[in-house]
């Protein structure tokens, strides 16, 4: 079974994300603030995680060089904004603009081997 860690401090979007996508297949855990996302990265395997960009605890990435993850996990940061600096792009495997659709980010999940790295513009 697949592991995959949403964080975004919308919990109207953190429980249509776990009704929508967990399956037998993958288990979805939902978080709405950086420390609980992080105590699980420490105690957990996680195949993907989907950040939102701007938290009221902090950015994507300054929460994600808090979290233990494998070299195998894949990171996508779903923002809302506008521009986000290229350097900070380049920490994530992918970007997933808000508002974005069920099938994209289906397609996602369900390629979590994945070797290429997406641009913006194949979500």
């Amino acid at each position: 079974m697949k592991s995959i860690i949403y964080i975004d401090d919308e919990n109207d979007l953190l429980e249509l994300f776990s009704d929508l996508f967990s399956n037998d297949q993958r288990k979805i855990h939902c978080f709405n603030n950086h420390q609980d996302a992080i105590s699980f990265s420490r105690n957990n395997t996680v195949d993907m995680i989907l950040i939102d960009y701007r938290m009221p605890d902090g950015t994507a990435d300054q929460l994600l060089k808090k979290l233990e993850l494998s070299d195998n996990t894949v990171v996508l940061m779903i923002t809302g904004e506008m521009e986000v600096d290229q350097d900070i792009c380049e920490l994530f495997h992918g970007i997933i603009k808000k508002p974005f659709t069920v099938g994209k980010l289906e397609s996602y999940l369900t390629s979590l081997s994945f070797l290429a790295r997406p641009t913006q513009d194949d979500l």
